[in-house]
């Protein structure tokens, strides 16, 4: 029986070479899983585990809007109330919201009996007038 080292060599070494790859692969693999899994756990409990964050944003938000209006205009001294635009056909008809798109931003000054419709992707004033006007109604309790 004749030795053959060129076929024992390729014997053993080719079995290690392909244990070794898929071994590296998937310990590779298996820290990039880990990373992405901590990542997402990370910005999904910091989310959930403060939710006024939400609300912070949107004060602070608001906070920018009556600065900016503040710039152009005289305010009330009074807390608005807001609200954002999320459909515009129930609007169209009254003449207040002519030209109002979604994401825009109603300011209402209750006490003043003022409303201000805002664009806040333009950075400008679309309407001033009476809450009325914007098709508001205030009770007298609310208004001067």
């Amino acid at each position: 029986m004749e030795f053959d080292s060129e076929n024992l060599l390729e014997r053993v070494s080719y079995p290690i070479k392909r244990i070794q790859k898929p071994k590296f692969f998937l310990q590779m693999a298996g820290i990039a899983i880990v990373a992405l899994f901590t990542v997402f756990s990370f910005y999904s409990l910091r989310k959930s585990a403060n939710p006024d964050i939400k609300e912070f944003e949107s004060i602070r938000s608001e906070m920018q809007i009556i600065e900016k209006i503040s710039q152009a205009m005289i305010l009330p001294e009074e807390s608005p109330a807001f609200s954002t635009v999320n459909n515009e056909e129930p609007l169209i008809n009254i003449p207040f919201f002519k030209g109002v798109k979604k994401g825009d931003k109603l300011i209402v000054f209750k006490t003043a009996g003022r409303a201000i419709l805002y664009d806040p992707d333009g950075q400008k004033i679309r309407n001033v007038g009476s809450a009325e006007e914007a098709g508001i109604k205030l009770s007298d309790s609310e208004t001067k």
